[in-house]
């Protein structure tokens, strides 16, 4: 049903559009013979995807392992259940993608490339040390609420960087991505077998310490790229 309403979105879309004769911008201006096709994307560019399949591994290899961890035998004792957990993950991402439609355009547009992905990282870092599956839970759930601010911020300066290839960019990222959580989640599985039913809450900490690479990566753009960006 859910696939249905989105089919019948872009159905309508499709209607709104059919007047005009093409959605896409100005065709770009002529480049040297082999200069683009040797390097389709800027450094800077390459560093934004590169964000972006990080943040999308990590998030989607916790959101996979999450539920497992915290209902099975790594925490003396269960104080949430793992579905409750989970529809709270929701929310925080309902509730902070919520708060960033209400800012101004580009308000903390370079804050938003560094600071969530540490303070989202640094909570659910922060959680999992506690060893107590409340306090990893609310790290998780509090952390999302963070790390969820990062991912539009990045989408915003690739596309004011990469307008005129934006769509390659975001098909670029997402055979990266499918690729690189396929591993992350399965390297996760036989970490997990290794350690045993007690020790399985250590698996979370290798996605968990991946937010704090995409701020730190985020700072480097800020300082390398921001000022060269059109956006």
């Amino acid at each position: 049903l859910p696939f249905a309403v989105v089919a019948a979105l872009l159905a309508a879309g499709a209607l709104l559009y059919r007047r005009r004769k093409s959605l896409a911008g100005p065709a770009p201006a002529t480049d040297p013979p082999g200069r683009r096709r040797a390097r389709p994307f800027g450094r800077g560019a390459v560093l934004l995807l590169a964000m972006m399949v990080l943040h999308g591994t990590c998030d989607s290899s916790i959101f996979v392992w999450m539920p497992r961890v915290l209902g099975g035998g790594s925490f003396a004792r269960q104080v949430f259940l793992p579905g409750a957990v989970m529809a709270g993950f929701g929310l925080a991402y309902v509730l902070s993608r919520g708060l960033l439609s209400l800012l101004p355009e580009h308000a903390g547009a370079k804050a938003m490339l560094v600071a969530p992905g540490l303070a989202g990282g640094a909570l659910m870092l922060a959680g999992l040390a506690s060893r107590s599956q409340g306090w990893t839970a609310a790290g998780y759930v509090a952390g999302a609420f963070c790390w969820s601010l990062e991912y539009p911020a990045i989408l915003a300066a690739l596309a004011g960087g990469e307008a005129r290839r934006f769509g390659s960019a975001l098909g670029a990222n997402a055979v990266a991505l499918g690729l690189a959580t396929f591993v992350m989640v399965n390297s996760m599985g036989l970490i997990a077998r290794a350690v045993g039913e007690q020790g399985m809450w250590v698996i979370l900490l290798l996605p968990a310490a991946g937010f704090p690479l995409v701020g730190l990566a985020g700072a480097v753009w800020v300082w390398r790229f921001s000022r060269t960006a059109t956006g």
